[in-house]
């Protein structure tokens, strides 16, 4: 049990770790934008279509990284198959879904976003399944309590 708090709260501090990036590239998304730019030796007609696929990712991202927080925050308190952890995995979902669709649009045009929209329905999938296995648990865990 000692190491699954540990465990949580490394975790934690990496979710407040990636929060201070998020803060960071959505402060400096032009100046990168741009540097992405000369680097790459793209024409500046992708900026938009760059800047607007950041900011459309920073709003399902910082949602997932809070949804992320309680999760955890939960789990360090001793609750790890509780409705708000449920719904959480849910939200999740819908963030990565989010994501998937923010990336696809771009992706029309640009290819590697197709990759990283690819990605994120995966993902999308990937949670909806551990958030059946969170819903199964919690009512086993309900039916457990009742019968005792």
């Amino acid at each position: 049990m000692q190491n699954t708090k540990r465990s949580a709260l490394l975790s934690l501090a990496c979710v407040y770790g990636i929060a201070l990036v998020f803060a960071g590239v959505e402060i400096a998304a032009p100046w990168l934008v741009n540097w992405y730019l000369a680097v790459a030796g793209k024409g500046i007609v992708l900026r938009p279509l760059l800047l607007g696929f950041i900011y459309g990712a920073l709003l399902p991202g910082g949602y997932a990284l809070y949804l992320l927080q309680r999760m955890l925050r939960a789990i360090v308190r001793g609750n790890c198959f509780c409705t708000q952890n449920v719904s959480a995995l849910r939200r999740l979902s819908w963030c990565a879904v989010l994501l998937a669709v923010v990336s696809f649009v771009p992706g029309i045009w640009y290819l590697p976003f197709l990759f990283i929209a690819v990605a994120a329905a995966f993902m999308a999938l990937l949670l909806r399944v551990i958030k059946n296995a969170f819903q199964s648990a919690l009512e086993l865990q309900t039916e457990n309590e009742m019968t005792i």
